[in-house]
């Protein structure tokens, strides 16, 4: 699946910090919205590793949920 994306969005191509081949989601979206004019403000946090956001990976079926926001401005 990543060199599909990769094909498609080169900046969501990446590597886990253990090594293994991954996808930035975020990197993706961020090239994206770049290449279509859209200033991106990046907070650039970690669900995993930030203890006070949600996280499934950390912390299982009992993680909370998140949501984004995007909004355009006129």
């Amino acid at each position: 699946m990543r060199e599909e994306v990769g094909d498609v969005v080169p900046a969501a191509v990446a590597t886990t910090t253990w090594g293994t081949p991954s996808l930035d989601l975020g990197a993706g979206v961020r090239a994206q919205l770049a290449d279509a004019g859209v200033a991106v403000v990046d907070l650039a946090r970690c669900t995993r590793e930030s203890a006070d956001l949600y996280s499934y990976r950390r912390d299982g079926a009992g993680a909370g949920r998140l949501g984004g926001l995007v909004r355009l401005r006129g």
